[in-house]
């Protein structure tokens, strides 16, 4: 992992990789390091909070990747005034980015931050406007009556648009000095991770601001930093860590960024670059091995409906079914992909490649079709529902289908999706989820899940005891399985854990309701599937849980409204589930007209 380092931009640090030679803190200063010099009222929750996980990093095992230049940062940040502490933290936990002073406002510190803000400078634990270097940043601090003022200093054309006013400015700084300043290229990281997520960021930002050329060149300049080291020493070290581990390394975070590369090529139309672009992402499975099934998916779509090269499109189809990184859901698109070239006209010469090809038998489940009725102007998104007091509600189409459950004699219903079932998978393998004495999955207090969870290595680990506990709930009694849910609802209740939403029930009484119907035989099986590729199987789960508390009948409901469609995970899960003996089935809510209806 790579060794942590203090820098400071705008109010805020990260870490970086530090020189080759630089000592590492000595554990004996770490401990008061992470003590405040705060003084006289109790300080705020935020500095607390702060304090504490400071505290616990140079306690634990990762303080020994700390050097001399994070000792100095910390003790600096401890002799701050409280203030200072204050203003630091408050300014570590916004968003890494250029701020002006006078937009700031926390009064609980002090009504003109000015002083403090210069205490902060002086130390260096910020940067100040003389520092700010890159025309971007600067730009986007101003106002829209600066911005305006500047374009028509420069004799800029535009139309009172923000966006094109910057883009003008930005145009013209690759000509001029704008504002006398020099555009700077960037700071230099010897950290590659910490510059791979930064990069990951920028990428994200343009992507979501629909600038895709922006976000292409982001991308291309991306590709050649990793050009340059994906052949270094570095490869080796990241091909030797557990998957796990792996995924805190520059070269798992500039695949990323590849891969959103793809997705951009896709966007500008430009499909053959994307598709080699995906070859050479395949032709690696060090980093992202858990993408590969989205990666033969996209690449078979691009050749077959973009490029019109069926027969490579055929040939990518044998090695996705042939990649034993590519589980059920993507296995399942790439059958259905061949379905559609088989059944596509101008195809037929082909048919004989994908005779061979191997198949996922799933079986389809009941069906169920009712009513609702849309709310006007809404399309298909909302509906109208009529209460037991005659008012009519606006609701959701799974709200729709609860109360037809509830008709139904279904007294108790849950609209969760995967997190009902997940979390009870939680409840019943907590001790085994945090089971310590795993090398490397827990690195310290706060983590709400191993490290290794939503991996392979999670059920490799701890295999052994796993199985033990799938045995003991196939035979386990209504009793037991009580017992089992309380005794980790009355010890953790509250206690943060990824897995776990203590509001999914209403009580522990509705949680040991529902396990009651479900009995210990099919929980055993749905967390046998969940515990072997959680990765995979956390999401797809059906929609709705309702059951009858008196008769113990349940069944398991996907809901669709108007215009949806099963995903490939819904399948693939519906057909497991009614193969666990569970009553399972797809309900469909039709609209029809709600026009008259008065709300309430």
């Amino acid at each position: 992992m790579p060794r942590p380092e203090r820098q400071r931009r705008g109010g805020r640090s990260w870490l970086r990789r530090p020189r080759p030679g630089e000592p590492a803190v000595s554990g004996g200063e770490a401990p008061d390091a992470a003590l405040g010099a705060v003084s006289g009222s109790p300080p705020p929750y935020y500095l607390t909070n702060f304090l504490t996980v400071l505290d616990a990093v140079l306690r634990g095992p990762d303080a020994e990747l700390l050097n001399q230049e994070d000792g100095h940062w910390i003790r600096t940040f401890r002799q701050l005034s409280a203030a200072g502490q204050k203003l630091y933290v408050r300014l570590f936990q916004r968003k890494l980015n250029w701020l002006k002073v006078n937009r700031l406002n926390y009064m609980e510190i002090a009504s003109d931050l000015g002083p403090i803000v210069d205490e902060l400078a002086l130390a260096g634990l910020v940067q100040t406007g003389a520092e700010l270097h890159d025309i971007s940043d600067a730009v986007d601090l101003l106002s829209a009556p600066e911005l305006k003022l500047l374009a028509k200093h420069f004799h800029l054309q535009h139309q009172g648009l923000r966006l094109e006013i910057v883009r003008s400015l930005l145009h013209l700084s690759k000509q001029q000095s704008v504002f006398s300043l020099n555009q700077s290229p960037g700071l230099t990281i010897l950290n590659r991770y910490e510059a791979a997520c930064h990069t990951l960021t920028e990428v994200g930002t343009a992507m979501a601001n629909k600038a895709w050329e922006d976000a292409l060149h982001i991308c291309k300049a991306a590709r050649k930093t990793w050009n340059c080291v994906e052949n270094s020493s570095d490869i080796r070290f990241f091909q030797e860590l557990p998957v796990y581990l792996r995924c805190f390394t520059a070269g798992w975070v500039y695949t990323r960024i590849r891969f959103r590369g793809v997705e951009i090529l896709q966007r500008l139309h430009m499909y053959k670059e994307a598709a080699e672009e995906l070859k050479s992402l395949l032709d690696q499975n060090v980093f992202c091995p858990d993408s590969r099934g989205h990666w033969w998916d996209r690449l078979t779509m691009n050749l077959h409906q973009h490029l019109k090269q069926v027969d490579q499109a055929i040939h990518s189809l044998r090695e996705g079914m042939a990649d034993i990184h590519v589980h059920a859901g993507h296995r399942l698109a790439l059958q259905q992909r061949a379905q559609r070239i088989r059944d596509s006209p101008s195809c037929k010469k082909w048919h004989h490649l994908l005779q061979e090809l191997p198949k996922i038998q799933v079986e389809d489940v009941p069906h169920v079709t009712i009513k609702g009725r849309s709310c006007p102007g809404m399309g298909n998104a909302l509906f109208l529902m009529q209460e037991e007091s005659h008012s009519t509600v606006i609701c959701s189409v799974e709200a729709v289908s609860l109360a037809h459950y509830q008709q139904q004699g279904f007294d108790q219903g849950i609209h969760g999706e995967g997190a009902t079932f997940l979390t009870l998978f939680g409840l019943l393998f907590w001790e085994i989820i945090f089971l310590p004495g795993i090398p490397d999955v827990f690195r310290n207090p706060f983590q709400t899940y191993p490290l290794d969870l939503y991996t392979d290595d999670f059920y490799q680990h701890r295999r052994e005891p796993i199985g033990s506990r799938l045995r003991f709930l196939q035979d386990a009694s209504t009793e037991t399985l009580h017992a089992l849910i309380a005794n980790v609802w009355n010890n953790h209740k509250g206690t943060s854990a990824a897995l776990v939403n203590w509001e999914i029930f209403s009580s522990l009484q509705q949680a040991q309701s529902l396990v009651s119907c479900l009995g210990g035989l099919f929980l055993s099986g749905i967390c046998k599937i969940l515990a072997e590729d959680l990765r995979h199987c956390h999401g797809g789960l059906p929609d709705l849980v309702v059951w009858n508390s008196k008769s113990l009948q349940y069944k398991l409901a996907e809901v669709k409204g108007p215009t949806d469609h099963l995903s490939h995970k819904q399948t693939i899960w519906l057909d497991q589930l009614q193969k666990l003996g569970a009553s399972v089935e797809v309900c469909h809510v039709s609209a029809v007209g709600g026009r008259g209806q008065q709300l309430s």
